[in-house]
């Protein structure tokens, strides 16, 4: 679904939608759609370097409920609006709220599922039904060969296949019926999941914050609770004025609380890459909006699209060629680490990983104290110097010492200096091993940012001025009985430099 996959196959001209017309508009593709199933197109395979006669299938369309009435021939409204369960939908018209709604989810729990009996709970009835059967292309076909078939187009007239909103819901027979596999397949229109989302999202939020015109929770969805009898808590009650109020339902939100809501997301980082921003309520048609930008003539619009969106098509086919030149398709992430380690610089693991620093970098000098505890971290992490933090600790060890370990903290550093010096003069060692048992310079780097391994680091300074949030960093235990993750905050970004050009970067969390 990423855009230089998606190409262009019908630009219908407006101002208004064909609606169930659109079948006079997708003649030529389902024309095409037949060619490829059934003759297929001749197409070279560059790996077998040979042709061969390519066949393809449409698998399924993906839309929102409109269209998915318009795509399917099922009228998506009225009594019978769902397509799978057919005549045998189950609705209720509400008097007060002048809105049919569908109760009739606990068919499809088992039969022996608790909800089925809490009628109070529900709709004010028990559950005896089984789970309508999901109708087949077959049963389609034989279902649409007994209705009167109905040729749309814009001829002004409205027409209706007998029996429609009683027994079924057919509009139209729909074209696509006319491919031969597409009877054979389980799925053939999908939901877009972008709406599903936004609207269950608004429908949920517009009631719990009770915005004028987005809540679900009014007088007369009160009202109808009455009528069925459910949720007596919350039927309306009569004032000394004659009004009728109601009390406000436990999800609903006090200003208080909603103006607390509004500030976090107001306020709300998250890590770069992970959502759009949230304060400026970005675009969910970001497709659409971009072949709008596309129209340069409004008063032929169509043909500014299709221009541009041909345009488009032919630099992205080229770009698919250009291997030296910077593309689209070839160009770094805007997260990228500077790719995989190499280990021709350097044979040690420490000073080869991949990573960049980005932001201005700033020359200070460490502390005594800070300088040793970098060295020894550094020193403790390099799967090369393990053997030597063993050997050291052996030689604690027969000595006798009281405290092993926190003599090795104070003594490692200067003794790594000294073995590694005389092993190096013996010829037994590398120069990197040797510039990392010297230890880094005094003086270091301190960046505001770090690339590696697809994110990116900021330092809490950093972190204060941007929208998102990534100076978080989790750590997990590495103690198999008690794995408890730790959590912290990056504060500084320090580049430690050593001899032979040598790098190492450490995090300084709080």
């Amino acid at each position: 679904m990423k855009e230089p996959y998606v190409f262009m196959t019908l630009l219908i001209p407006g101002p208004k939608g064909p609606c169930h017309d659109i079948d006079v508009y997708m003649r030529p593709l389902i024309d095409e759609l037949r060619t490829l199933w059934e003759i297929g197109v001749e197409t070279y395979d560059i790996y077998v370097k040979q042709n061969f006669q390519m066949r393809a299938a449409l698998l399924w369309t993906i839309n929102d409920y409109p269209a998915y009435a318009y795509m399917s021939g099922w009228s998506t409204s009225g009594k019978l609006a769902c397509p799978y369960c057919a005549s045998n939908t189950s609705h209720r018209r509400l008097s007060h709220g002048s809105k049919t709604c569908y109760l009739g989810h606990r068919r499809f729990l088992p039969s022996d599922h608790v909800w089925r009996n809490q009628g109070s709970q529900f709709d004010n009835t028990r559950e005896r039904r089984l789970a309508p059967k999901r109708p087949s292309g077959d049963d389609v076909i034989n279902e649409l060969s007994e209705l009167r078939e109905i040729t749309h187009g814009k001829d002004g007239k409205k027409h209706t296949i007998f029996g429609f909103g009683k027994d079924h819901n057919w509009k139209k027979h729909s074209i696509f019926f006319q491919l031969p596999y597409w009877k054979t397949l389980l799925v053939r229109h999908n939901l877009d999941v972008m709406h599903i989302e936004k609207n269950v999202f608004e429908n949920v939020i517009g009631t719990m914050m009770s915005i004028d015109g987005k809540t679900k929770d009014s007088l007369n969805a009160r009202l109808d609770l009455q009528e069925m009898g459910i949720r007596q808590r919350y039927h309306p009650e009569e004032g000394d004025n004659g009004k009728l109020y109601f009390i406000p339902g436990d999800y609903t939100l006090s200003n208080d609380d909603n103006k607390a809501l509004c500030q976090w997301l107001m306020e709300l980082k998250v890590p770069d890459g992970y959502s759009g921003n949230l304060s400026r309520c970005e675009c969910f048609r970001t497709y659409l909006h971009k072949l709008k930008t596309y129209v340069r003539n409004k008063a032929h619009p169509e043909g500014s699209i299709a221009e541009g969106v041909l345009g488009d098509e032919c630099l992205i086919f080229c770009s698919r060629y250009l291997h030296r030149v910077e593309t689209k398709f070839n160009k770094r992430d805007r997260n990228d680490d500077g790719g995989q380690p190499s280990y021709d610089t350097s044979p040690l693991s420490i000073f080869s990983t991949p990573g960049r620093a980005f932001g201005k970098g700033v020359l200070r000098e460490m502390s005594i104290e800070l300088h040793k505890a970098a060295t020894h971290y550094v020193l403790q992490n390099c799967d090369e110097a393990l053997p030597f933090v063993q050997e050291h600790k052996n030689i604690l060890i027969q000595s006798s010492v009281d405290n092993v370990e926190e003599s090795h903290r104070l003594q490692f550093s200067n003794w790594i200096s000294k073995r590694v010096t005389e092993l190096y003069n013996d010829g037994k060692v590398s120069k990197q091993m040797l510039s990392l048992a010297r230890g880094p310079e005094r003086r270091v780097t301190y960046y505001p940012g770090y690339y590696i391994s697809g994110f990116r680091f900021h330092t809490l300074q950093r972190d204060e001025n941007k929208k998102t949030q990534n100076s978080g960093i989790l750590v997990k235990g590495e103690n198999q009985v008690d794995d408890v993750p730790w959590y912290g905050t990056l504060v500084d970004i320090v580049e430690l430099r050593y001899t032979e050009g040598n790098r190492v970067v450490l995090f300084n969390c709080d």
